[in-house]
């Protein structure tokens, strides 16, 4: 990790861009440095205020990453980001479109779900988008905070769910693959670069005083320059080859994560085809019961008329025959 500086990080904040890498790569940076939150946030507030609306959503799915993934390392950052959110949130809804106003409704919605800030708080934060979101925000009643509770907590035991919505905030997801492509990709990564063996092992043995700084300091005699031209051999080799092995795992981290929104897009496109697929069987139950239904009315109405093999045999001359045709117009004396 870079050292941190204001200049540092106010140049690190102008090359952002809105790709979930790119924000999370700052993240990690920032939470690196997490002693100097105050500073980060102040300058995070500063470049927020005098930036275009456009990027300014960019700033807040910045402070959101960082605000999450710190607090297992401590509550720097969600104390600091506290005192200014209501002013950030402020100056990004002021002549905001309903696109920014609905993401930045959606922010608090999750925070809400996830127990970022209490719900007073982000009431508060709500009534900065004006009244229809901030009822959206508002607090819940208990029965419905129940339900609420519970449903947040089926989505928080899933990682899959929790990592989607985080992601669906910057861009949304690719067309879904073909299930040969995924299948492709999940075995390309079984070989990927962070399962390789023999170059994990050539790093782990590497010389520790190439790690030691300390070892560049003791060699200050003219006598020692045939040990530190060794020494810095010794370092050109390790850094080409963590640098190549950084890049290799760099590229691997960047194809998991496309693979992963893949594997998103696959999903929701089976659970689509599950609800179409639910719909057609229902539809065809409704028909299958309205054929058994007929079928029952037409076996009753059959079982409902006389039985023929009951009646008289007029064949076999049991009966008297029918009269002639000119036996009717005969008077008999």
């Amino acid at each position: 990790m870079s050292s941190f500086s204001e200049t540092a990080l106010s140049r690190k904040i102008s090359e952002l861009t809105q790709s979930q890498q790119s924000i999370q790569t700052l993240a990690l940076w920032l939470i690196h440095h997490r002693k100097r939150a105050k500073t980060i946030v102040e300058v995070w507030l500063k470049e927020l205020k005098l930036c275009k609306p456009p990027r300014k959503l960019t700033l807040m799915y910045l402070s959101n990453d960082v605000i999450q993934n710190s607090k297992k390392k401590g509550e720097e950052f969600s104390k600091e980001f506290r005192d200014v959110l209501l002013e950030a949130f402020e100056d990004v809804s002021g002549g905001a479109d309903t696109k920014t106003l609905g993401a930045l409704s959606r922010l608090l919605e999750i925070w809400r779900d996830r127990g970022v800030y209490e719900s007073g708080f982000l009431v508060e934060l709500g009534g900065c988008l004006g009244g229809r979101r901030g009822r959206e925000i508002s607090p819940l009643s208990p029965p419905q905070r129940v339900a609420e509770t519970s449903r947040s907590a089926e989505i928080a035991a899933s990682p899959v769910a929790k990592r989607r919505r985080n992601e669906d905030l910057v861009e949304p997801l690719p067309d879904p693959p073909g299930t040969d492509e995924l299948v492709r990709r999940l075995q390309e990564l079984e070989s990927a670069p962070s399962g390789d063996a023999e170059v994990r092992e050539r790093i782990a043995q590497l010389p520790a005083e190439i790690q030691d700084i300390s070892s560049v300091d003791r060699l200050t005699s003219p006598t020692q320059a045939e040990e530190l031209s060794d020494l810095s051999d010794k370092v050109d080799r390790a850094h080409g080859l963590l640098g190549d092995y950084n890049a290799r795992l760099q590229s691997e981290m960047e194809e998991r994560r496309a693979t992963y929104r893949l594997i998103s897009a696959f999903i929701k496109e089976q659970e689509r085809r599950v609800a179409a697929d639910n719909e057609t069987l229902q539809r065809y139950q409704s028909n299958l019961d309205q054929v058994t239904k007929v079928r029952r009315e037409l076996r009753d109405h059959l079982q409902s008329l006389p039985d023929l093999s009951r009646l008289p045999d007029v064949t076999s001359g049991a009966l008297a025959p029918l009269p002639a045709a000119g036996e009717l117009f005969t008077i008999k004396r």
